[in-house]
């Protein structure tokens, strides 16, 4: 009985089976971009998970269920292309960059270079991240921006300048990085306005040294500020921002006589006479 059911379920499935392979249709493709093969692109039919990845010549192989359906090609740096099916058994494609990606560029040293094209260890700061928060330095608006460099300030008083440092402190003397405005070697930026700002570049690794030599060895930072444009009308944009700031703990200083008693007790515990015969006479003093 059992053997039976066995030859009837093996005659089902034969007969079955034409059927499902008529069900499914192939398609093939070679998938290309700036004329050459493109390894590893995903491709995936619309709204399922049935999919797969281009060889190394840019070729693929897909079974999708109905020879209707539409097809999406993904690629980093190419834009994403949905091409339907129409019946076809072969669909090749020659996808397109994404210029937004691709045409950006960054301030490297003396010229620019294509973000695609860059091999050192360089982030950019771009003018839109800048004025997302308002503030009243450069070295504010770089706190917690790029991985890597630390913005600290110099004490405690407001609107000090900032200490900025490329990847720690990797020496015993002047580890400050190298600031370059507009081309030009400057000492700080910190009297630079925020929303003058167009791009600032950050070079974190050796390809800093090779451009700048030995000044740039504890890292750069390169500021480009923003410049008018032959090619787009006058504009005019103006943003006013009010904020004030306040030492955490103000400490009390002391008064006149105070400070006369304090100088006749260092110099009596030296070994020499007092400073002053009558610190009392000085009262209160001036407070400034």
């Amino acid at each position: 009985m059992e053997k039976r059911w066995t030859k009837q379920l093996l005659l089902l499935a034969a007969v079955l089976l034409p059927f499902w392979a008529l069900a499914q249709h192939r398609v093939t493709g070679v998938v290309t971009g700036d004329g050459e093969p493109l390894i590893g692109v995903n491709i995936l039919v619309k709204g399922s998970s049935v999919g797969t990845i281009t060889e190394l010549d840019g070729s693929y192989v897909l079974e999708v269920p109905s020879p209707n359906d539409t097809l999406s090609f993904s690629y980093i740096g190419y834009q994403t292309r949905l091409v339907p099916i129409a019946g076809r058994t072969q669909v090749d494609l020659e996808m397109a960059a994404a210029s937004e990606l691709l045409e950006e560029v960054v301030v490297i040293g003396y010229g620019v270079q294509r973000k695609e094209d860059l091999t050192g260890s360089v982030a950019v700061v771009s003018s839109e991240s800048i004025e997302k928060i308002p503030t009243t330095s450069l070295g504010q608006s770089l706190q917690g921006r790029v991985a890597g460099l630390q913005v600290t300030p110099s004490s405690g008083a407001p609107g000090d300048d900032a200490v900025f440092r490329v990847r720690g402190t990797g020496t015993f003397g002047d580890a400050s990085p190298l600031f370059v405005v507009d081309g030009m070697i400057v000492n700080d930026i910190s009297f630079i306005n925020p929303q003058d700002v167009a791009s600032v570049s950050v070079l974190k690794d050796a390809s800093a040294t090779a451009i700048y030599g030995a000044r740039g060895a504890n890292g750069v930072i390169i500021v480009t500020t923003k410049k008018g444009s032959a090619d787009r009308p006058g504009q005019v944009n103006v943003s006013m921002y009010t904020a004030s700031q306040q030492v955490i703990r103000k400490i009390e200083m002391t008064n006149a006589a105070e400070y006369a008693m304090l100088a006749n007790e260092l110099s009596i515990n030296e070994g020499r006479s007092a400073i002053y015969a009558d610190p009392e006479s000085f009262g209160e003093g001036t407070d400034w």
